[in-house]
């Protein structure tokens, strides 16, 4: 596709998508995927009463997982826990369909220009085919033609997003008000409660984790794993066509030898080469040593022990793998399980102490206001000699050091009168009380200044929040049968 770019300088160009490669935070969901032939044997559900094979489902999976290296880079792992990869893929593919019965298609043209038009793919304001393989095999570890299919089916899904979202406007009022909601800060007192500084009084009995082990061994079940062997070689830097033909040739001739018996040794020694193990792993994770080969993942996961698959290419190299073992229904032994189960409880009986003290100094505070309504925070904080601490000014989206940043403690804080002592509120890592609210408005020139910009993102956002509740009524019609989910279930 883009061997066209070799051959001509493409200016920098800015194309107008939503979003520069990623579509808007409310769809982390990945690039749409491929239509495979739907008389494919194996599938992995259904959407709108047509069977989805397991290579669309891989192939978006992938496709999920570039776009989040791609934006966040090495947070990426983490926030794949957050996500749910699984609900992610489904959502993709199912508006793909939409898109599909929309007609909405993408040029080629329209391909090349946007890869062409990234940032960190330039150099000297024009695209850099050198930097483009450098980024496609150490940073995604994907070939050329799945990354540009990945991308032209997102900007697909921006295309059906413009379609659904184009009559979206926002009011000055509107304006105002998201504008006060961002911008507004709040300095405050409170007394906490932290779970952590009362975990070290907390003593849990080797009893109390192996009763909780044998009442939730379920939860510790592990889905299906399996553990390749693999031979192949990876291609030199800079390989030329002939040279990478040449160690295709290579491997096609050990997958004769496999084919006709020869012992695994025998074959090594033949071929100056090794056979190797990935170790477990399980459906849905990336391949030891090989990352995500989303194409191939239903073809490893049908193997059966002692078989070995066709060469596969991937982005190192060509490699033939076989099913050494196969691991079913695993659940976690008493010892692997011992620490996360002690975390757990010392986390749940920290949390119920947490709001066991912090009720008790409520009752107290609450003792001291029936005595003087007019009472600070501060005031009642010395007369209780209870520790009080103080924040900075802070907005709604502002990490609060110490606290984190969570909806409830935002919410609690900006509805607070100057005079007022909240209610306990509880938090994830602890019980806080607030009180002695100093309110900061926001910068009537700045928001002049910054009206129409920011008047554009309260549209994004609007559009957002349109499509998403779009992307919840599709997903009632698709009516999806979930055959990965219900293994996963299983498993």
């Amino acid at each position: 596709m883009l061997k066209i770019l070799r051959k001509q300088k493409v200016a920098k160009k800015i194309l107008y998508v939503l979003a520069a490669i990623i579509v808007p935070a409310f769809v982390l969901w990945g690039s749409g995927s491929l239509i495979r032939d739907s008389k494919e044997k194996r599938f992995a559900g259904k959407v709108f009463g047509k069977n989805v094979a397991y290579s669309e489902y891989f192939f978006t999976l992938g496709a999920w997982r570039n776009k989040l290296k791609m934006q966040f880079g090495d947070k990426a792992s983490y926030l794949e826990k957050v996500f749910d990869p699984n609900k992610a893929v489904w959502d993709t593919i199912i508006l793909t369909h939409e898109a599909m019965r929309r007609k909405i298609k993408i040029s080629d043209k329209e391909l090349v220009g946007f890869i062409a038009s990234l940032p960190f793919l330039q150099k000297d304001g024009v695209f850099n085919q050198e930097l483009y393989d450098l980024f496609l095999k150490y940073s995604l570890n994907t070939p050329a033609n799945i990354f540009e299919e990945e991308i032209k089916q997102s900007l697909v899904l921006n295309a059906l997003l413009e379609q659904v979202t184009k009559d979206i406007k926002v009011t000055d009022d509107d304006i105002l008000k998201a504008y006060k909601e961002k911008n507004d800060q709040i300095k405050l007192s409170y007394i906490a409660v932290f779970n952590q500084d009362l975990q070290k009084d907390i003593a849990v009995a080797d009893e109390q984790i192996k009763e909780y082990y044998d009442t939730h061994k379920q939860d510790f079940k592990k889905p299906l794993q399996i553990n390749l062997n693999f031979i192949g070689q990876d291609y030199p830097k800079d390989a030329t066509d002939q040279q990478k033909k040449e160690i295709e040739d290579n491997l096609q001739l050990i997958k004769e030898s496999l084919e006709n018996k020869q012992d695994l040794g025998s074959i090594e020694s033949k071929f100056n080469l090794k056979f190797e193990e990935t170790g477990f792993f399980s459906l849905g994770e990336p391949i030891p040593r090989f990352g995500w080969l989303a194409e191939s993942t239903d073809i490893l996961f049908g193997l059966e022990e002692g078989h070995y698959s066709e060469v596969i290419l991937t982005p190192r190299g060509p490699y033939i793998f076989g099913l050494k073992e196969k691991r079913k229904d695993y659940v976690l032994t008493f010892e692997e399980s011992k620490e996360e189960i002690k975390n757990k409880l010392l986390g749940d009986k920290s949390k119920e102490l947490a709001k066991e003290k912090i009720t008790e100094i409520n009752n107290k505070i609450q003792t001291k206001i029936n005595e003087n309504p007019k009472s600070s925070l501060q005031e009642v904080a010395d007369a209780l000699s209870l520790q009080l601490k103080q924040t900075e000014f802070f907005s709604r989206e502002s990490y609060v050091p110490g606290i984190g940043m969570t909806q409830e403690f935002s919410d609690a804080a900006f509805s607070l009168k100057p005079d007022q002592i909240s209610q306990i509120i509880e938090l994830p890592n602890g019980c806080f009380i607030l009180g002695d609210a100093q309110l900061k408005e926001f910068d009537q020139k700045k928001f002049d200044d910054e009206k129409e910009a920011f008047k554009n993102e309260l549209i994004t956002q609007k559009k957002n929040e349109v499509f998403e509740e779009f992307a919840d009524n599709l997903r009632a019609q698709a009516k999806l049968v979930d055959y990965v989910g219900s293994k996963q279930k299983e498993n």
